[in-house]
Order: structure tokens, then C-alpha cells, then sequence
């Protein structure tokens, strides 16, 4: 019985614990597409500013060896070919290239703007603790709204709605 009693208190614990543990920071340094530390990235993340220019931006923080990752990847590659009014950035957390390239290739996936962020910079500015993270921005650049966790094909399309009606 007090084993159970036990198991009971901690698994209490660990629900009211975890969802601090997956937010994002208090105070997170991102609150604008001009605040996402573009400087740090690997690959053509100048043009990422560009890119979005008068469209919504959706940036996914994914990693190969991220299982929630791996799982919204091709929902999102889907939405990035289906919904060609939203630009999508993809910005691999920690990783090498041969890394990245090699997981996209293997698993036929077909993603337009791959970047790195060997240093987890926008990671640390977004305040994330956790992979994977969507981060939805408005077409004028400001972050309307953030994912901490695997997307799904339901809240996926709930997030491109409220962001595309965003003004």
C-alpha cells in the first residue's frame, strides 16, 4: 500500500513538474523573426529574413535523434508543399550536416530551407528546454504563437489557420 501510495505522489509530482520542464523561459529573448539569432546558423540562413518577406514563417527545431522529430517531420514537409503562402525553415539542433543530410535522405524527405544551429542558438533564445519546437511567425515578423512538442496533423493545421489569419 505505501508503495502505491508512493508511486501515486511521484507520478503527482511529475505531472504538475513536466510541463515547466517542456515551456519555454520566462523571459525568451525570441518575440520577433529579427530577434532570432541568424548569425549562428550554418547554410543560406541569410536569406531567411528574405525568404519569409510579406509571408508567415513557421522555423521547426528538430534533431535526428529526436523521436517527436522524426515523427512530425513529414507533416510538415507536407504542409511546406501544400501551403506554398507560408514560407517553413528547418533548423537542425546540434548536428553536423553529413548528420542532417543524411537522416532528410534516408527518409526521402524533401525540405526546402534546412538550416544548422550547431550552437542551439535559436534554442536558447526561444528559451526551449526540449525538441522539437515550432516557432509561428506572423507575416510582419512578429512570434504569434509557439509548439513545444511533436505536432500533429490536427494541431499542425490549427496553428497554420491562427497564423495565417493573424494581422
Amino acid at each position: 500500500m505505501r508503495l502505491l501510495l508512493l508511486v501515486a505522489f511521484a507520478l503527482g509530482l511529475a505531472w504538475i513538474a513536466l510541463p515547466g520542464a517542456l515551456r519555454f523561459g520566462n523571459d525568451p529573448s525570441v518575440k520577433a523573426l529579427d530577434a532570432l539569432p541568424i548569425a549562428m546558423l550554418s547554410g543560406p540562413a541569410n536569406g531567411l529574413v528574405g525568404r519569409a518577406a510579406g509571408r508567415p514563417l513557421v522555423v521547426n527545431l528538430w534533431a535526428t535523434w529526436c523521436g517527436p522529430c522524426r515523427h512530425e517531420m513529414p507533416l510538415l514537409a507536407e504542409a511546406q508543399r501544400r501551403r506554398p503562402e507560408i514560407a517553413f525553415a528547418f533548423a537542425n539542433q546540434g548536428e553536423d550536416a553529413a548528420t542532417a543530410q543524411r537522416y532528410l535522405a534516408d527518409s526521402g524527405l524533401a525540405l526546402d530551407h534546412v538550416l544548422l544551429d550547431p550552437g542551439k542558438a535559436i534554442g536558447a533564445a526561444a528559451g526551449s528546454r526540449a525538441l522539437p519546437v515550432t516557432l509561428f511567425f506572423a507575416a510582419d515578423g512578429r512570434l504569434v504563437d509557439t509548439h513545444v512538442g511533436a505536432l500533429t496533423a490536427g494541431s499542425l493545421d490549427a496553428a497554420l489557420r491562427r497564423l495565417t489569419a493573424v494581422r
